[in-house]
């Protein structure tokens, strides 16, 4: 009998060659000019693992900088990604779009690279993305469309692949102090996708896709 170990790994290594994305958004509203900020995230796609429902802990890095007031650029690694023998990192750009009385919009296009098993997979997204500011300390609450694109016919061990568009519904708010962000996403990952044909389970609406739960912390200077 698989030990659950070795079951936890496989979930691992066959979440990261699923091809939706399991990264939180990075970047929002953009930065002030010249600001930096790092951050981490912890979460993923909510799983059924040992009779429990949790979010796979997938773990990431990024920073961001501020180009200027309406254009920052950020690039992320996935640390749990390579601690199951896939290098993965994403790099990517959020421009401002248009601002009005705490409401706005941006566009975030990224660029996500994958190595392992001998395998180099290149994932182009746009994510297009509407928050709006409250209180004081500016916190904002977001949503956004985060479009994933698969340039590939087959998935990893020569899988059909069944579509080249995977779209992501996420729903998130930031809570900000002086240099300090934290942040909470729920995402809903492959929507149009029918869950009960993927292992491990996952828990998405109506047996479609996954919902996926993220924490995150950031620091500015």
């Amino acid at each position: 009998m698989m030990s659950n170990k070795t079951y936890y790994i496989i979930i691992i290594i066959s979440l990261i060659l699923m091809t939706f994305s399991c990264t939180p958004s990075r970047v929002i509203r953009p930065l002030a000019a010249k600001e930096i900020q790092v951050g981490a995230s912890f979460g993923g796609p909510i799983i059924n693992f040992a009779g429990a429902k949790i979010p796979v802990p997938f773990t990431s890095l990024y920073a961001a900088y501020g180009l200027d007031s309406s254009r920052s650029i950020f690039g992320g690694v996935h640390t749990t990604a390579a601690a199951a023998g896939v290098a993965q990192i994403d790099i990517g750009l959020t421009q401002s779009l248009w601002r009005k009385k705490g409401w706005g919009l941006s566009a975030s296009p990224v660029f996500n690279f994958m190595y392992g098993y001998k395998s180099f997979r290149f994932y182009p997204q746009l994510d297009m993305n509407v928050y709006k500011e409250y209180g004081v300390k500016k916190h904002f609450v977001y949503f956004s469309l985060s479009n994933w694109f698969v340039p590939y016919a087959k998935r990893a061990h020569e899988v059909k692949q069944p579509t080249n568009y995977i779209p992501n519904l996420v729903l998130g708010n930031t809570f900000n102090r002086p240099k300090m962000s934290y942040n909470l996403e729920l995402r809903w990952l492959a929507p149009f996708n029918n869950n009960q044909k993927v292992v491990p389970d996952f828990n998405g609406i109506a047996k479609q896709g996954s919902l996926g739960f993220y924490i995150g912390v950031t620091k500015r200077f």
